[in-house]
């Protein structure tokens, strides 16, 4: 069975694991952010999940199951630049299904939408997101 909050750890795992993004983030990946955070940092927010129709094989049809995840950057920077530069390192770990860890199920593919970057209507916060789809199926 596949158990939707091992996807949360093995994203998070992933990208702990990453030093480029781990050297732009220190571990600042929350999926429930403290009352005074330190900037920047990333908010997994689940969008979707739900079961899909899918054959892996021709001969034996699995369970496949899709979850779209939202990754939120916050940054206090006056450029968009810190921002822009965690999109890329978070897009470079999640594109590489092979990083993410799930007990249970085997991520197929994990697809990127594109990512939208903006600067909030204080003029000294900017926000980032990146969501993908992923595709796991029960090991």
């Amino acid at each position: 069975m596949i158990d939707l909050a091992n996807l949360f750890k093995g994203c998070i795992d992933a990208l702990d694991a990453d030093g480029t993004f781990n050297g732009l983030i220190a571990g600042r990946v929350y999926t429930r952010v403290p009352r005074s955070p330190t900037f920047p940092y990333v908010r997994i927010f689940p969008v979707t999940s739900g079961p899909i129709d899918g054959f892996l094989t021709e001969t034996s049809p699995n369970w496949l199951w899709q979850q779209t995840y939202d990754f939120i950057v916050y940054s206090l920077s006056t450029s968009p630049a810190e921002v822009a530069d965690v999109l890329k390192a978070l897009g470079d770990v999640m594109e590489n299904k092979t990083n993410i860890t799930v007990t249970g199920s085997t991520v197929v593919s994990a697809i990127p939408k594109l990512p939208v970057l903006e600067q909030d209507v204080d003029t000294q916060t900017w926000t980032g997101v990146l969501s993908f789809d992923f595709i796991q199926h029960e090991s």
